[in-house]
């Protein structure tokens, strides 16, 4: 095939932590690779994280030489690199720069949710780098390749793409979005080895003694209209909920059951329960096609759009983890500050419909740290928790993302953290998961030390939530749990590390 017909898409390591022991396939990636593959181009797939795992090498000059050869080897007219968090964010440069050292015709770009919000910092920050592509990027990227690498560049830019003219850094704002994905191929599932991403389960919550090992992400929906003040989905993925229809939904998961052996689905939709009949027919077909699956939804779901029907329906067809949004236990804080939109009595109704199903493993989402957050509202969402019958707790600080309304009130007000350089967030380790017990901001009423305080607090929380989950499966199964045994606190009996 020409040359000018071939994209290589790489994925850097996150840490090597996660590439060891909890890996996922990059989604984004293959669902790029499959809308290029339908326009006739041959597109190759790279994981750093696998080659991290197979070959045993670490995050250096080892592991860019790899990279180095395999771009040479290749050729590829388009190197494309996601850029999911922050953590990727300088092995993806170094990969980008590489590629033009290599070639300097190859046309480089970066997408991801990282990447999206801090494009023209970014663009700034690295003269290798051509393009990046803001949120959902099918159209985007083929665009750039039929355009840019094709040698036939269009006067007008697209919208959704951050791109550099001469000396100049221009971007055009994403304003309009695929509407139909059921018009989308399936990911190209087929680029990678699933047995790659296989994971050691044997310390995970598994009381039905489930075939664990390489959970498979898919998304069923793009979007977001709840416009929480803290999240940045809607900024490049749209505030208009895009469900694929429940068929379409049914027909992939019927490619991976029946085509690639698949055991375990992620479900990673920012809003999977929002449209409670569209969930109950993917039920119903999933039932009617006898799919053996079974299915995780540890993102999340908006607890003002999921009914009981909704968690029994899922739980006959194979629900083995679900997460509530739940973010606060204070009214005021929950409803009025982070626009959330629920009472608390939609939490327990919640709560009690997975309690009838012993095998779902029950997590819940809480934010520390909010602006306006204060003794007496952190005090709520302490008490709240402790009522809950949930088996795990994550307790993320908050987090201010370009684009959000946290973001601006951050910086209108100067709320940042004293050591944080506001020109340095685009590669700040206060975005990356290895930093959760630093504060990105102050809030108004609170000092680090009740900030501490209370996060200490939630933790021991936590980890009696974690006793209560193995008395449980004692009581309900006959199974002691290995967790707490196998690994220490930073994880969770989902083999999650918090």
């Amino acid at each position: 095939m020409s040359v000018d017909k071939r994209v290589l898409l790489v994925s850097p390591p996150i840490d090597e932590i996660s590439c060891l022991t909890y890996l996922l396939m990059p989604l984004g990636l293959l669902s790029i690779a499959a809308y290029l593959k339908t326009f006739g181009y041959e597109t190759q797939l790279l994981d750093s994280n696998v080659m991290i795992r197979k070959l045993g090498c670490k995050m250096d000059e080892t592991l860019m030489k790899l990279i180095y050869d395999s771009i040479l080897e290749f050729k590829p007219a388009m190197l494309g690199v996601s850029v999911m968090g922050v953590g990727q964010i300088e092995m993806a440069l170094a990969t980008i720069e590489m590629a033009k050292q290599i070639d300097t015709n190859t046309v480089t770009v970066l997408g991801g949710a990282h990447a999206s919000q801090f494009a023209v910092k970014i663009l700034e920050k690295c003269s290798a780098l051509d393009y990046v592509v803001l949120g959902e990027g099918e159209l985007q990227s083929a665009w750039i390749v039929q355009n840019s690498v094709s040698h036939k560049l269009s006067e007008v830019i697209p919208e959704g793409i951050a791109y550099r003219n001469g000396s100049d850094i221009k971007l055009n704002p994403k304003r309009t979005f695929i509407k139909s994905l059921d018009s989308l191929p399936t990911p190209a599932y087929s680029l990678v080895h699933i047995d790659d991403y296989s994971n050691d389960t044997s310390g995970w919550h598994n009381p039905l003694g489930l075939d664990l090992k390489a959970r498979v992400p898919i998304m069923t929906s793009r979007g977001c209209s709840l416009r929480c003040n803290f999240c940045s989905i809607s900024t490049h993925m749209g505030e208009i909920f895009r469900p694929m229809s429940a068929t379409a939904v049914v027909n992939m998961l019927q490619i991976l059951y029946e085509h690639h052996g698949v055991k375990v689905v992620a479900i990673h939709d920012a809003n999977f329960t929002h449209n409670t009949k569209r969930v109950l027919e993917i039920c119903n077909e999933i039932s009617k096609r006898r799919l053996g699956l079974s299915l995780d939804i540890y993102t999340g779901v908006p607890i003002n759009a999921t009914s009981p029907e909704t968690i029994h329906a899922l739980a006959d067809v194979g629900l083995v983890r679900l997460g509530l949004s739940i973010e606060s236990g204070d009214l005021h804080i929950r409803n009025d500050i982070m626009g959330k939109q629920f009472e608390d009595e939609q939490i327990y109704a919640l709560v009690d419909a997975c309690r009838q199903h012993p095998e779902v493993y029950l997590g819940a989402d809480f934010v520390l740290g909010m602006p306006e957050d204060t003794e007496e509202s952190l005090e709520r969402t302490f008490s709240l928790i402790k009522k809950l019958d949930l088996d795990e707790v994550d307790m993320t600080l908050a987090i201010p993302f370009p684009g959000t309304r946290l973001y601006a009130q951050c910086i209108r007000d100067g709320l940042f953290s004293e050591d944080i350089n506001i020109d340095e967030l685009w590669r700040t380790k206060y975005y990356s998961w290895n930093y959760k017990r630093n504060f990105f901001i102050k809030p108004y009423n609170l000092n680090y030390e009740q900030l501490y305080f209370y996060y200490d607090l939630f933790q021991k929380l936590r980890a009696d939530k974690f006793t209560n989950y193995r008395e449980r499966m004692k009581r309900v199964y006959g199974i002691d749990s290995s967790y707490g045994l196998r690994f220490d606190s930073d994880w969770s009996p989902y083999g999650r590390r918090m």
